[in-house]
């Protein structure tokens, strides 16, 4: 099932307590996204639990895994309650298909563009998602190779700045962002005028745009 959000979806990632998610979600994102995979923001699912039950009203939640056991997603998912597991990392049809079976929503994090080549007859994905590249003309070279593929399933891009973010959401037919590591200070916790300035570009530019999206008309900002 598509995440439920009547406009552009701002995925604040790496969420790793209740104060970090409250600041971003004050800075105007409307999904979370917590990590229980090994990676440097890695969440028990003890912390995510007071995270879930504390949030406001409408905000989308999702559980990020690297590489980890079907049976294990499901549980998390549904124990917490969470709107969506993002699978990352190798994984099998089988796999993914298990999980979709029993979870909402499935997002499924892309190598590379072109390994939607692998999901073209497959229904079971909700959204995939695009890796994080290093600069914007590696995405928007990558987001006609998947437009050709011909897959239509909502698209979450990630690391875009506060400065690209507006061309691409404007000029593209994403789904969703995804703010991503970039809006981190040193301390690694999140910049909050930056991500401000990120989620005001990009929902202008939202408004603005004529794309036509996925499951979504927006014409002339309508």
């Amino acid at each position: 099932m598509i995440l439920d959000a009547s406009g552009l979806v701002i995925i604040a990632s790496g969420i790793q307590d209740e104060q970090e998610a409250l600041l971003a979600i004050g800075m105007g994102v409307n999904a979370i996204s917590m990590e229980f995979g090994p990676t440097p923001q890695r969440i028990s699912t003890s912390i995510a639990h007071d995270i879930v039950r504390r949030l406001p009203p409408g905000i989308l939640t999702i559980g990020s895994f690297t590489s980890e056991m079907p049976q294990r997603v499901v549980e998390i998912v549904n124990t917490l309650g969470l709107s969506a597991a993002d699978l990352v990392g190798p994984v099998g049809l089988s796999s993914v298909h298990y999980v979709a079976e029993r979870v909402r929503t499935v997002i499924r994090t892309l190598e590379s563009p072109t390994d939607l080549l692998s999901y073209l007859n497959d229904p079971t994905i909700d959204h995939f998602r695009l890796p994080s590249v290093d600069t914007e003309s590696a995405l928007t070279s990558a987001l006609p190779v998947i437009a050709d593929v011909g897959r239509e399933a909502p698209l979450i891009v990630s690391a875009l700045d506060e400065f690209s973010v507006a061309r691409v959401v404007g000029g593209y037919p994403v789904w969703g962002i995804d703010a991503g590591e970039r809006f981190r200070d040193e301390r690694g916790r999140v910049d909050a005028l930056r991500l401000s300035q990120y989620v005001h570009r990009a929902l202008e530019a939202y408004a603005l745009s004529s794309v036509l999206r996925f499951g979504r008309e927006r014409l002339d900002g309508n």
